[in-house]
C-alpha cells in the first residue's frame, strides 16, 4: 500500500512537472504567436513517447514537427525553442549534480556527471561569447555550409538558425524573466520531488537503491533530461521494470491530461468563453519563400545585420505579400495585417530621415493634389515607416497604359500634368539662384560622374569614343562630357524658376484610380532632395520614363558587355512611343526652346543620379542603365545642345 502511494505520487508529480515544462516552453513561443496548452502538451507527450522507444532524442524532432504544424512560424521555429529549453536545463542539471557531489554523494558516477554537465555548460558559455565577438564570421560560415544544399534545404537550415538566434536573444530581451525563473523553479522542484517519491517506492523492494542512483539513471551522459538513452529496451536489459512502469504511466496520464485540456478548450469555445485571439507576430514577415531566403542569405552574409534585425523587428506584425521596391533606398511593400491590405514604405538611418521628409511633403500637400491616404506613420530612433491605404481599384499607370487605349492614357496623364502645373507648380514660386544651381550641378552631376568613372563596372565602358548599343553606334562620354561642364549647365538652368515640385514623377508614381471619375489618379513617392526645385525636374523625370523607357529597363534582367558593346533584350511598346510623342508636343506647346533644353538636360541628370545607385545595388545591371543614359544623352545633345560654349 505504501509502495502504491509513493509510486502514484511520483507519477502525478512527474506529469505536473511536464505541465510546468509546457508552460515555460510556451513563454518562448508566445512572443510571436498564441499557442495552445493542450497542443503543446500533446507534442511533449508524443516526443517523450518516441524518446522512450528510440534513442538519440529522435522524439524531440517529432515534438518539433507536431507542435510546429500547429504554429504559424513553423517547425524550424518550434525546434529552436526546444533547443533553447535544453540550453537552460543543462546548467540546472549540472548544479544539481554539483550539489549532490558537495553533499558527500561522491560516488564515481555522480562525480563524472558533475564534470560532464559542468564542461557542457562551460562549452555553452564559450560558444555564446565566441558568437557575440565573432558573429559576422560565424554567420558567414553558417551560410557557406548551408549553401551547399538546394534552396529548400538551405532555407530550412538558415531559418532554423535564424529562429535559434532570435529565440536565444529574446530569452534576455523579450521573455518575462520572472515567469521563466518561476516555471523553472516549479518544474525542477516538482521533478525532484517526483524522483524522491519514486526512490522511496523502489526502496521498499530494493533497500540498496539511493536517490543518486535514480537521478543518475535519468540524466545519463546520453541526454539532458528524462527519456534520453534510458529507453525501454535498455531498462529491460537492466531489469528496471519499476522505471519502465513509472515512465509508461506518466506518459499515459500525460495523454489523458492532454485530452482533458482539449475538451476544456472546446467547451470554452462552444460557450463563447475562449480568450480573444491575439494577432500573431512573424519571425520573417514575407509570404514568399524566395523573399525569405534572400533575407536570410543577406543576414548570414553579415551585411548590415543590425539594420536587417531592425527591419524584421519593425515588420514582424504583418505579412509581406509583395516587395514593390524600385530605384531608391526605401523599401516599398504590399502588406496585410491579418485584416486589411495596405502599402508600407520603410527606411533606416539617413534613408529613414529622407523618408520622413517624404511623409512631411505628403502631409503638407494632401489638400493640393490627389495623394495616397496615410493611415499610420512612425519616425523614431533612426527609422521611418508609413502605411498607405490600399484600394483594389488602383493600378499603376504603366500597367493601365498597356491595358487601355492611348487616348484614355493620355487624357489621364494630361489631366495630371495640368493639375501639377496649376496647383503644385504655382506654390512658392521664385527665381532660381546661382548658388543653388551650382550646388545642384556639383552634387547631382560632377559627384555622380566621378563615382561612375571610379566604378569597375563602368570605368572601362566610359573610356571608348564610341559605344555600340544593340548594334547601333552612339557617341560616348569622352565626347558628351563637355555638355556636363558646370559652366555650360549653369547657362542651361539659369532661367529656371523654382516652386514646390513632386521630384520623382515617373510613370509608375502616377496611380490610376478608377473609383474617382473627377480625379482618376493620385501621385505617390515624392522626392524632396533635389536642391534645384524647378518644375523642369518633374517634366524631365517623366521623360526618363517615356523617352528613356526606364520602366522597361527595370524589367530587363540580362545584359552582355564585350569591349565597347552592350547588348540586351530591348523591350518597349507602341503605347510608350505614342504617349511620348503626345507628351513631347505638349511640352513644345507650353515651353520655349530654352525651357525645352532645360527639361531634356534635367532628364540626362536624372539618369546620372540613378547610376551610383545601380552600381552599388545592382552592379551587374549598371551597364544596362548606362546604355540608357548614353542613348538619351545623344538625343538631347542632337536636339538642344548645339550652342555649346
Amino acid at each position: 500500500m505504501i509502495y502504491l502511494l509513493y509510486f502514484t505520487a511520483a507519477v502525478i508529480l512527474l506529469v505536473l512537472g511536464h505541465f510546468f515544462r509546457t508552460k515555460r516552453w510556451k513563454q518562448f513561443i508566445m512572443i510571436y504567436e498564441r499557442s495552445d496548452d493542450g497542443q503543446l502538451l500533446q507534442a511533449l507527450a508524443v516526443g517523450y513517447t518516441i524518446n522512450f522507444f528510440i534513442p538519440f532524442r529522435a522524439g524531440d524532432i517529432v515534438r518539433a514537427v507536431v507542435s510546429g504544424r500547429k504554429l504559424k512560424n513553423g517547425v524550424s521555429f518550434s525546434l529552436s525553442t526546444i533547443v533553447i529549453e535544453y540550453l537552460l536545463d543543462i546548467p540546472i542539471v549540472g548544479l544539481i549534480f554539483l550539489a549532490l557531489h558537495l553533499l558527500n554523494f561522491q560516488n564515481t558516477n555522480i562525480t563524472n556527471m558533475t564534470i560532464f554537465y559542468g564542461v557542457l555548460a562551460a562549452a555553452g558559455v564559450i560558444m555564446a561569447v565566441a558568437a557575440i565577438n565573432f558573429s559576422g564570421n560565424i554567420k558567414a560560415l553558417m551560410k557557406s555550409v548551408c549553401s551547399i544544399f538546394n534552396d529548400r534545404i538551405e532555407y530550412g537550415l538558415l531559418f532554423f538558425l535564424w529562429s535559434l538566434i532570435t529565440s536565444f536573444r529574446n530569452v534576455f530581451v523579450k521573455v518575462s524573466k520572472a515567469k521563466i525563473i518561476l516555471y523553472s523553479v516549479y518544474m525542477w522542484m516538482i521533478y525532484l520531488l517526483s524522483y524522491f517519491c519514486f526512490t522511496n517506492a523502489v526502496l521498499l523492494k530494493e533497500p540498496e537503491v539511493r536517490f543518486t542512483n535514480i537521478f543518475s539513471m535519468i540524466f545519463s551522459q546520453g541526454g539532458f533530461n528524462l527519456f534520453s538513452l534510458n529507453n525501454a529496451s535498455e531498462l529491460l536489459s537492466e531489469n528496471r521494470v519499476d522505471m519502465i512502469v513509472y515512465i509508461a504511466c506518466s506518459l499515459v496520464m500525460l495523454f489523458c491530461l492532454t485530452f482533458v485540456l482539449r475538451m476544456i478548450k472546446k467547451y470554452n469555445q462552444d460557450n463563447g468563453g475562449d480568450e480573444k485571439r491575439e494577432k500573431p507576430l512573424n519571425l520573417l514577415p514575407w509570404i514568399n519563400e524566395k523573399d525569405r531566403l534572400n533575407f536570410l542569405e543577406s543576414y548570414f552574409s553579415a551585411e548590415s545585420s543590425d539594420k536587417l534585425k531592425k527591419y524584421i523587428e519593425s515588420n514582424r506584425d504583418i505579412h509581406i505579400l509583395q516587395d514593390l521596391s524600385a530605384g531608391s533606398n526605401a523599401t516599398t511593400m504590399l502588406c496585410m495585417d491579418g485584416e486589411n491590405m495596405f502599402y508600407r514604405k520603410y527606411a533606416l538611418g539617413g534613408d529613414g530621415d529622407k523618408l520622413y521628409e517624404q511623409v512631411l511633403w505628403l502631409r503638407a500637400h494632401e489638400h493640393v493634389l490627389p495623394l495616397p491616404v496615410i493611415i499610420n506613420q512612425q519616425n523614431e530612433n533612426g527609422y521611418c515607416i508609413y502605411d498607405m491605404e490600399y484600394n483594389s481599384g488602383a493600378i499603376g499607370l504603366f500597367n493601365y497604359m498597356h491595358s487601355t487605349s492611348n487616348e484614355n492614357s493620355w487624357r489621364i496623364m494630361r489631366q495630371a500634368l495640368d493639375d501639377l502645373s496649376s496647383n503644385l507648380h504655382s506654390m512658392n514660386r521664385r527665381s532660381a539662384d546661382k548658388e543653388s544651381i551650382t550646388r545642384y550641378i556639383n552634387s547631382k552631376v560632377i559627384l555622380n560622374l566621378s563615382k561612375m568613372e571610379n566604378s569597375k563596372e563602368l570605368r572601362h565602358l566610359m573610356e571608348y569614343d564610341m559605344l555600340i548599343i544593340n548594334g547601333r553606334e552612339y557617341r560616348n562620354m569622352p565626347y558628351l562630357k563637355k555638355w556636363l561642364k558646370i559652366e555650360y549647365l549653369e547657362k542651361v538652368f539659369e532661367n529656371d524658376e523654382y516652386s514646390d515640385i513632386h521630384g520623382d514623377l515617373t510613370v509608375e508614381n502616377l496611380i490610376f484610380f478608377e473609383n474617382n471619375a473627377r480625379r482618376p489618379y493620385y501621385f505617390i513617392d515624392p522626392n524632396t532632395g533635389n536642391i534645384h526645385d524647378s518644375p523642369a525636374l518633374d517634366y524631365g523625370k517623366l521623360l526618363q520614363s517615356l523617352h528613356g523607357s526606364y520602366e522597361f529597363l527595370m524589367r530587363t534582367e540580362k545584359v552582355n558587355v564585350k569591349h565597347n558593346q552592350i547588348t540586351f533584350m530591348a523591350a518597349g511598346s507602341q503605347h510608350y512611343a505614342d504617349i511620348y510623342k503626345r507628351y513631347h508636343c505638349y511640352l513644345k506647346e507650353r515651353f520655349a526652346a530654352r525651357q525645352m533644353r532645360s527639361i531634356y538636360f534635367h532628364e540626362v541628370i536624372h539618369w546620372l543620379r540613378l547610376m551610383p545607385y545601380k552600381v552599388d545595388k545592382e552592379p551587374y545591371r549598371a551597364p544596362l542603365f548606362y546604355a540608357g543614359l548614353i542613348k538619351i544623352f545623344n538625343e538631347a545633345v542632337k536636339w538642344y545642345g548645339e550652342d555649346i560654349v
